[in-house]
């Protein structure tokens, strides 16, 4: 008689079955990557243009006042536009420095869902989607550290 094929939680994974549930787990985490990166990025807009119109009640009521929201560089309320402006901002509580980091939030997402990428293709052995992954990786890492707006 031949031997009956093994059914229960000792059975044996066929490998195609196997890499497909792997394929399942690691698109369920990248998508996950993106959905909280994007919410996380809309939470922190949210509360930071609150915050904002908390400080300026009457912005939202008068024509006059869209200066407040963007002023000269520099002025009082002003978007952060370097690093050091936004963590300033950060520091006291700014409403525009929280709705800017929810910018930078939501650029890096994707940046983050590569870099996942890069891992999950490591754990997976795949060198040839790995190297690909990590050339994408780097052109975004080089486009923002040479990238300047003006």
């Amino acid at each position: 008689m031949e031997a009956e094929a093994e059914i229960g939680p000792h059975a044996e994974t066929p490998p195609a079955a196997a890499r497909a549930g792997d394929l399942e787990r690691v698109e369920t985490v990248l998508g996950g990557v993106l959905r909280w990166g994007v919410v996380a990025s809309a939470a922190l807009i949210g509360i930071g243009l609150t915050m904002w119109v908390a400080r300026h009640p009457g912005a939202m009521t008068d024509a006059t006042a869209l200066p407040l929201l963007v002023p000269a560089k520099g002025g009082d309320g002003a978007f952060p536009t370097t690093p050091g402006e936004l963590w300033t901002g950060l520091v006291r509580l700014e409403g525009l420095a929280v709705a800017t980091l929810g910018l930078v939030v939501l650029v890096l997402t994707p940046v983050v869902r590569v870099g996942a990428s890069v891992v999950a293709f490591a754990v997976e052995r795949d060198r040839w989607f790995t190297l690909i992954t990590l050339g994408v990786l780097a052109v975004l890492i080089v486009s923002f550290v040479l990238g300047k707006v003006e």
